[in-house]
């Protein structure tokens, strides 16, 4: 079993200054910068305009080089450093040690895009250990096969994914691995030197729930305006790995981002689907 180790690199002026009045206004800080960015998207709940504007200035944080530090001691992001044996996450341990809501991306800079949004009332340490650790060792069981599969994603139906998968890996997979093929398909046909991770810890579980469903929109609506602005190269061509809140439905953040425009809630469904838009994109980049 792969556990992960937290890197200590990241470690270096974390301390609270024992009980001293200076120690005391250093931890204000560290906590405000360290929620800085789930304030300033919680507060925006509601208002899907501006809260796409404040995720698109996240969005260059993060594409500036990720992954990024979010001032000073407070590092938000990382890499999953990984051999046969073990994970490192690289980050500061105290920082996944809180409920929020993360992001997995690919590339940088230009190409840097959000491949999925997640979220964890209890603590986002917890989600990683378990359900990211799983699909990282589905990579290193099925990898070779995976990055060969022929673009098929979504396929909705548990059910339909068992059957898919059964024939293309050789053996069953159980339901919940099952939810996890998916993702570790993608992150191997990106290729996992080109994947980070972003987190945004919460001071608590309160608003997470929503929080993240407002990313998942967002980020979804960004990726659908950067494929329609022809930028359909590998790096912008799929959706978001999330395959609930993407939907337009009247009233949510997708459908008010649309502007309500019924034409253009069509080709954002038909993109979605994948078939006759970003599959054949996919096929030529991993070569299928």
């Amino acid at each position: 079993m792969w556990r992960p180790v937290w890197s200590s690199t990241l470690l270096a002026g974390t301390g609270t200054g024992g009980g001293s009045s200076v120690g005391h206004l250093r931890e204000q800080k560290r906590g405000r910068l360290l929620y800085y960015w789930y304030e300033r998207l919680a507060d925006s709940i509601g208002c899907p305009t501006d809260f796409y504007r404040k995720f698109e200035c996240l969005m260059r944080v993060m594409a500036q080089s990720a992954p990024v530090p979010a001032g000073g001691e407070c590092h938000l992001a990382g890499h999953i450093r990984h051999d046969p044996s073990r994970f490192v996450w690289d980050i500061a341990p105290h920082h996944f040690c809180k409920p929020g809501v993360y992001i997995w991306g690919a590339w940088e800079g230009e190409a840097a895009r959000v491949l999925y949004v997640g979220e964890a009332k209890g603590t986002i340490q917890e989600r990683f250990e378990s359900r990211y650790l799983d699909e990282y060792q589905l990579i290193a069981q099925y990898g070779d096969k995976l990055r060969r599969l022929p673009e098929r994603f979504p396929t909705r139906r548990i059910t339909d994914r068992n059957d898919y998968y059964a024939r293309h890996l050789g053996e069953r997979p159980s339901d919940d691995r099952a939810t996890r093929l998916p993702r570790a398909e993608r992150y191997v046909k990106v290729g996992l030197q080109n994947l980070w991770y972003y987190v945004i810890p919460a001071p608590d579980s309160a608003h997470v729930r929503r929080v993240e469903q407002h990313l998942i929109g967002a980020a979804s609506v960004s990726l659908f305006r950067q494929f329609q602005k022809g930028e359909s190269g590998p790096e912008w061509a799929f959706p978001l790995l999330n395959q609930t809140h993407v939907c337009a439905k009247r009233g949510n953040v997708v459908w008010a981002l649309l502007r309500e425009d019924v034409d253009l809630v069509r080709y954002y469904k038909r993109w979605l689907e994948g078939k006759d838009t970003w599959w054949p994109e996919m096929d030529r980049h991993t070569g299928c």
